[in-house]
């Protein structure tokens, strides 16, 4: 992995802004026999009582990511951490609830090659970890070749985020309680890191140069489900 520049800067907290500190790098590349990623900026702002502050839900870290970029040679070869983001949204998608859905659009074409497309504005999405997955816009397109069995998969999502929400368990605001609770929050960060963080990506490019047909059928469930929740609710 190589990275352009780095930069760590401590900061004095206040309670209209209770960040201590803050994080950036530019111009992140990685390249493996299985994918190349790249991201121009990654910025990480970190909270001091953020809870305690209503700044956040709990996560004490807000990651920003511009200009994600991830291109995957084939399907076959899913880096680990990919398959378990993706395994987390399919879940959400299936049995979350949905929040809000303006619009959805899909598309299947037969020929020589077989397109299925899919457009969705305003998606947000509660899951079981209390979690919103949202964005403002996606469009996808699978792409299959029947005469040489080649597949792709194109993805681009717009103005993403992953957001922590207040659950219906009783906390104490107070100092005193956030101290009290400091050293269990503490053992799930160690356990789980990405519990304590929001995401937000402004675009995200993802892509599978070759993807298997069976997982197209996943797809066109996951399309199924969506329009299912999309003629509930409008």
């Amino acid at each position: 992995m190589s990275i352009s520049s780095i930069r760590i800067q401590f900061h004095l907290p206040k309670c209209a802004h209770p960040r201590w500190l803050s994080f950036t790098a530019t111009e992140i590349e990685e390249k493996q026999p299985s994918h190349h990623l790249s991201v121009a900026t990654i910025h990480a702002t970190l909270w001091l009582f953020p809870y305690l502050l209503r700044f956040t839900s709990g996560p004490w870290t807000n990651v920003g990511v511009d200009d994600f970029r991830l291109r995957i040679y084939t399907s076959q070869a899913t880096p680990g951490w990919v398959a378990d983001l993706r395994s987390n949204l399919i879940t959400s998608i299936l049995s979350g609830e949905y929040l809000r859905l303006d619009d959805l659009k899909t598309g299947v074409f037969f020929g020589d090659e077989w397109k299925i497309s899919a457009s969705v504005h305003n998606w947000h999405i509660l899951n079981w970890q209390n979690r919103i997955y949202s964005l403002v816009k996606l469009d996808a397109q699978l792409l299959r070749n029947w005469v040489n069995d080649t597949g792709k998969f194109v993805m681009i999502a717009e103005e993403c985020r992953w957001t922590k929400v207040r659950s219906f368990e009783k906390r104490g605001d107070s100092f005193l309680w956030q101290m009290v609770y400091f050293p269990s929050d503490l053992w799930k960060f160690i356990r789980d890191p990405m519990s304590f963080i929001d995401v937000y990506s402004p675009r995200a490019d993802i892509t599978f140069d070759n993807f298997r047909i069976r997982d197209s059928e996943l797809l066109k469930e996951l399309g199924a489900k969506a329009r299912e929740m999309y003629e509930q609710h409008y």
